[in-house]
């Protein structure tokens, strides 16, 4: 069995790890992959071309423009360790962006004629030239679906109205629809009411990849960055603004100001010092309470989040939460115990056979009150070996492979 699986991003981190993830869990799983990043214009950053490099295989050919990655310098490579700004989306870029797609249809017919798969997939986010070059073609389409158009009112501010009956078309003409959550599932079923071809496959990591490290390497890094000693709150990801960071600094500083060698450790993003002043925190504080690792290579991620003693995701209540949190997996992996919102898929996912504890978004002092109970609690600490079993026994990139290659299945037979 064969598919062509498109991508149309240049450069977003986290979707372009979820497709080339889901594309060698497919190829685990026994499915020979053709990945296409179809963007002219493909500059994501060094590690990602590190993958694909490491990815490449018999099973599974990675085709994309390198004319970035030949101009790749030291220069060019050097990164800003400041926090990015808010992404900004205008509904009229969205537009052009859906129209200019079209432009792929000639290259796609042609793809689809020199690879001859058995079915086409496609992660949508801008791009309806699929829809048409499959016509031709007449494969199954899966459609690799991430966050819904809803989420467009919720959190850009712009109105789905225009989108919405575009967005519905390309999963009426899929034969089988992947989603990352139950919600957006249920967002799903109400415009569209074949309930069979829809396939739940969130997010997820490598139990090998993301595993405890040796001691020697987390004595290194506590070292160069100040943690000696120290019972460390962990946070992963970027810090954008429904990610709940100042909602953990302030709920945590009562704490950081009774125990100065209790630290948060903020990975995987660049120094924000506009958090001092938004939350409060003495200068003393925020300098020598609150570090930030700075933005690291995904490959590095492991290594730095072994360093908390629990990690901790302290989501707001959100109208709309459809995420797949990569964060939380990731935590699992390296055996953390987990602080976090009860809601979305932490909600569905975190039950009785992990190590969490739940707060309540809108009850003041509730996350105060679970980090008071738990930084201190060696048993609840020592329990995250819990999450690490869980993941690994359901939870990698490779069962998610296997989910794909049902969804892959079901097309086929129902086309």
């Amino acid at each position: 069995m064969k598919i062509v699986y498109f991508n149309y991003l240049a450069n977003a981190i986290g979707p372009i790890i979820r497709t080339l993830e889901l594309a060698k869990g497919c190829s685990d799983n026994g499915v020979t992959v053709a990945l296409y990043f179809m963007h002219e214009g493909f500059n994501p950053p060094a590690f990602v071309y590190e993958r694909i490099h490491a990815y490449q295989s018999e099973r599974l050919c990675i085709y994309y423009n390198d004319t970035c990655e030949r101009h790749l310098s030291a220069t060019e490579c050097k990164v800003d360790n400041k926090a990015p700004g808010e992404p900004v989306i205008r509904l009229r870029g969205l537009l052009k962006q859906s129209l200019f797609s079209l432009k792929y249809i000639k290259k796609e017919h042609s793809i689809l004629k020199k690879e001859q798969p058995d079915a086409i997939m496609a992660r949508p986010d801008h791009a309806f030239s699929f829809c048409f070059s499959r016509l031709s073609s007449k494969l199954p389409l899966i459609l690799d679906t991430d966050g819904p158009v809803e989420e467009l009112d919720l959190y850009w501010g712009i109105s789905s109205r225009g989108l919405k009956w575009l967005d519905t078309y390309r999963a009426k003409v899929s034969d089988a629809v992947l989603v990352v959550s139950r919600v957006c599932d249920e967002l799903w079923q109400k415009k569209i009411k074949d309930r069979e071809k829809f396939f739940i496959v969130p997010n997820g990591t490598h139990k090998n990849e993301f595993c405890p490290q040796p001691e020697s390497v987390r004595e290194r890094l506590r070292n160069q960055l100040g943690l000696q000693g120290c019972r460390v709150i962990g946070f992963s990801g970027n810090q954008r603004i429904w990610h709940g960071l100042p909602s953990l600094l302030q709920s945590v500083q009562p704490l950081l100001e009774r125990d100065k060698a209790l630290k948060v450790l903020i990975i995987g993003c660049g120094v924000n010092e506009a958090l001092m002043q938004h939350c409060r925190l003495s200068e003393s504080i925020f300098r020598k309470q609150i570090v930030f690792t700075g933005r690291l290579s995904y490959w590095d991620m492991a290594t730095h989040i072994d360093l908390a003693s629990l990690m901790v995701m302290p989501y707001e209540t959100l109208t709309l939460f459809y995420f797949s949190p990569m964060r939380m997996f990731e935590a699992m992996s390296l055996g953390k115990s987990i602080i976090t919102s009860k809601q979305g898929q932490m909600l569905d996912l975190l039950d009785k056979r992990a190590s969490v504890r739940f707060f309540e978004p809108e009850e003041k002092g509730s996350l105060y009150q679970v980090l008071k109970e738990s930084i201190y609690d060696d048993s609840f600490i020592e329990q995250g070996k819990k999450n690490r079993d869980y993941l690994m026994a359901e939870h990698t990139w490779c069962h998610r492979g296997a989910q794909v290659k049902e969804a892959i299945q079901y097309a086929i037979s129902h086309h």
